[in-house]
Formats: structure tokens, sequence, C-alpha cells
């Protein structure tokens, strides 16, 4: 990240981050237990790590939280992203051990440019995590754009 925010302050060019959280996954582990857990949270890093752009950096920041960083995204470019993956992510099915079922997450996404990237690690995470969090407060499964 810091690589990426630093070439974006040289260039001019914006940086998107793209916060994703599983919906409800206590209920997966509690429903389904931790094994099939597990496995969801594999095939969720899957269906990111294949739907981002080459040169996008996917990440797992722990539980059943992720992040990708986009770089040369503006914020409608980040937005795309993260629609795109949390359809692909609501339409795949979730293996289980008495049939699939789905998951669905919600996403927040933040973006800097130019000299906004300056030491701006920790400040766009903030707020793509609080668009996030709005993204859960407003009915999950949704994206939010940090304004």
């Amino acid at each position: 990240m810091r690589r990426d925010l630093a070439r974006a302050e040289r260039t001019k060019d914006p940086v998107a981050v793209v916060m994703v959280d599983v919906d409800f996954f206590k209920k997966v582990n509690d429903t389904y237990g931790h094994a099939t857990g597990d496995i969801v949270l594999r095939n969720v890093a899957e269906v990111i790590r294949t739907t981002l752009r080459t040169g996008d950096v996917p990440a797992r920041l722990g539980g059943e939280e992720f992040v990708a960083l986009l770089p040369n995204a503006n914020a409608e470019g980040g937005q795309i992203v993260a629609e795109r993956l949390r359809v692909k992510l609501a339409g795949t099915p979730m293996p289980g051990p008495s049939g699939t079922f789905n998951v669905t997450a919600s996403f927040g996404v933040a973006t800097r440019q130019g000299a906004a990237c300056r030491n701006a690690e920790a400040a766009i995470v903030e707020a793509a995590d609080a668009a996030l969090y709005e993204a859960k407060r407003s009915g999950r499964n949704r994206v939010v754009v940090a304004k």
C-alpha cells in the first residue's frame, strides 16, 4: 500500500481501497461449523482474487474481512469493482454439509489522489472501513463509497 500510494502521489493517479466483510459470517460458523466457515473464507478469497485486475492487491485482514488495493482506480472505478465483487460473491454457491448455500458481503470504498496520498495508509483504510460499516448499517449486501 505504501508503495502504491507513493506512486500515486508522484503520478497524480488515483488509488482506491475496497473493504469487504462477509455478512452474518458468525451464523455460517454456528449453522454449518467452523470447517465449513473456513471453506467459505477460502472461496470468498478466491472470488476476490479472480475478479480483481492484474496489479490490484487483495489481502485478508482477519476474520471475515478482506481488503483490495486498486491502483489507478478513482471512486467510480472502485465502486464498479466492488459491485462486480458483490454480485459475483452473492451468486457463488458455497458447499455446506447438506448442500450448497449462498453468502453476501458488504463493501466500503475510499480513494485518494495526488498529494492526498502522502502518509495516507491509515486514513484511506479508515475511510473505507467507515463506508463498510455504513453499508452494514444500511442493510448489508451493498457498496458504499466514502464521501
